[in-house]
């Protein structure tokens, strides 16, 4: 199957994805060369290896997989998610334009948009991997992980289900550089294969009762439902206030290179409106891909 995606204006493909994912450092299970990204989606409850290519920012995407029974709507609705190619973000950049100690960023981030996790599964256990760890030192062991499940014959990967996790065992796991959050990773892992946890059925009944779900696991904390809410579901009236990594971004922008506090962030956050979380977003962002470096060193690399 190939199909033509048409995209919004500007949408740089692998700047997106980049912004989650270290073209150094890879799979995670995504792989990204020049102007493609690939992995395996599921779609329709099938693993589907698809190959994404863009010429160009703002250019039209081709999708490429050699399933021929999956249907192109679906293909097309799971691509308009995980890219958020409908996603409205002209407030997002007025807003952005209109702050002047940071309208600087607009021309680089004009083609971002957020880029999802293929499950929920798999934002909650990356957003365990990312606990109190930069985001490129959680790429490094989700790659470990990608590999450590990898067949002969794999080319384009997928991130690993909860049986194929436990599978490895807890010092399989801890050998990876997972530590002490092996515990957590295997809490996660038998409840989603046992039954007790249901991701996708749990975050219908809306993110309060999706987080009071998730809160007495072992391991999944505040910082880490806020993160999966953006990563997963795709919320962006969330952002965890408390990570470190904004909160010295923030202070390299606002206050002379001191780290600024929680609630100084929300502070900040306040003056954009309802915009707020999503311009805290692409900050991060517009960090990981460096072009905050006028103000110093990256805070999440």
């Amino acid at each position: 199957m190939r199909l033509s995606v048409k995209c919004p204006e500007h949408y740089d493909l692998l700047s997106s994805v980049h912004a989650w994912i270290f073209p150094d450092i890879q799979p995670v299970p995504e792989q990204t060369g020049n102007g493609y990204m690939k992995r395996t989606f599921t779609i329709d409850d099938k693993s589907v290896p698809i190959i994404i290519k863009q010429k160009s920012p703002g250019d039209k995407i081709e999708v490429f997989c050699n399933d021929p029974s999956l249907d192109p709507v679906e293909v097309r609705k799971k691509l308009d998610q995980i890219l958020n190619l409908r996603m409205d973000l002209n407030s997002l950049h007025t807003t952005i334009a209109n702050d002047d100690e940071i309208s600087f960023i607009l021309p680089a981030i004009r083609g971002l948009r957020p880029y999802l996790a293929d499950t929920l599964f798999e934002a909650l256990i990356k957003s365990v991997l990312q606990q109190q760890i930069s985001y490129r030192a959680a790429n490094v062991i989700t790659r470990r992980l990608i590999l450590a499940l990898r067949t002969a014959t794999d080319d384009i990967f997928s991130f690993p289900n909860a049986n194929q996790i436990l599978s490895l065992g807890e010092e399989g796991l801890k050998k990876l550089g997972i530590g002490y959050k092996t515990d957590y990773v295997r809490g996660v892992c038998k409840q989603v294969s046992e039954g007790t946890l249901n991701l996708e059925q749990s975050a219908e009944l809306g993110f309060e009762l999706f987080a009071k779900t998730l809160n007495p696991i072992k391991g999944v904390g505040k910082w880490t439902i806020e993160v999966l809410a953006i990563a997963g579901l795709g919320d962006y009236s969330i952002y965890p206030y408390g990570d470190l990594g904004i909160q010295n971004l923030l202070g390299r922008i606002y206050n002379d290179g001191c780290r600024l506090r929680r609630n100084e962030v929300i502070e900040i956050s306040q003056r954009w409106g309802e915009q707020g979380p999503l311009v805290l977003y692409m900050l991060m962002c517009a960090d990981v891909l460096g072009f905050m470096n006028v103000f110093g060193r990256s805070m999440y690399r």
